[in-house]
């Protein structure tokens, strides 16, 4: 009987989506603590909203998924970086929150927070089951996140024209700069830690990302509604700076190049 080896490499399409919000926002809403916005970068939010069909877990199971994510821009010890979390959820159509149970392990190691939604992802008025891989210039697309039943974000952009060669980063592209996150593992009475530390993703690896196809976007509307716990409505929506539809082929060492920069008490 031969081991199985999962592949490498998985296609993810995802819609970068960059506005102008407040630093205190950022603040409360976005970044984990103890990480501190950076108050001398403009007041960014990048959402990452993506479909990845054909990722696999840690133990080669095809657990395709969805995510909605925010990021910001955050200094640590004088280094740039970003920060943030994401919704996550199964493909459509069926939204079995059992697809992506992986994830847990996944946020452990990563160390980003994730909670569940219910993210459905429409191309041209219909609803896509988990892959846009086949996005074109011209395609309106709406992402919306639903918990408890309720509407608590919605994201709408129009496919803009293709865009050739390597794509131009900047602060506001999410994986210019470090991501890091904060990595959280509770004792099994849960009075304390067995690892609460500070990771980073390694800059580097972003590079093994290769972009099949990629296309400018335009705005069509960015919208959050109050909610239990999340309270996204008061994440306000300021100018919009830039949006982007990348279709990539993602190697795992995109997420699995993370390493320990600092380590936090064990008790809070």
């Amino acid at each position: 009987m031969h081991g199985y080896e999962a592949p490498q490499h998985a296609d993810m399409t995802r819609v970068q989506f960059t506005f102008e919000t407040t630093h205190d926002a950022l603040q409360k809403l976005i970044v984990p603590p103890p990480l501190q916005v950076d108050r001398d970068r403009p007041a960014f939010c990048t959402i990452m909203a993506f479909t990845s069909p054909n990722f696999r877990g840690r133990d080669g199971r095809l657990a395709p998924y969805t995510g909605f994510a925010f990021f910001a821009g955050i200094d640590y010890k004088g280094t740039p970086a970003q920060a943030g979390w994401e919704f996550v959820d199964g493909a459509a159509p069926a939204h079995d929150k059992t697809i992506p149970e992986m994830l847990i392990f996944s946020g452990q190691v990563y160390g980003m927070l994730k909670k569940f939604g219910d993210i459905r992802f429409y191309r041209n008025g219909l609803e896509v089951a988990g892959d846009l891989s086949t996005v074109e210039e011209g395609d309106d697309l709406l992402i919306t996140v639903d918990r408890k039943n309720r509407r608590i974000a919605s994201l709408g952009v129009k496919v803009g024209a293709a865009i050739g060669g390597a794509s131009t980063q900047t602060a506001a592209t999410v994986g210019a700069v470090p991501v890091l996150a904060v990595r959280e593992i509770p004792t099994v009475d849960y009075k304390g830690y067995v690892d609460r530390s500070i990771v980073s993703s390694d800059v580097n690896a972003n590079s093994f990302q290769v972009p099949t196809k990629e296309f400018s976007a335009e705005p069509l509307q960015l919208e959050f509604w109050p909610s239990e716990s999340e309270s996204l409505d008061q994440l306000e929506v300021g100018e919009f700076i830039a949006a982007r539809v990348i279709v990539a082929d993602s190697p795992h060492e995109t997420i699995s190049s993370m390493f320990v920069l600092e380590q936090l008490p064990l008790t809070l």
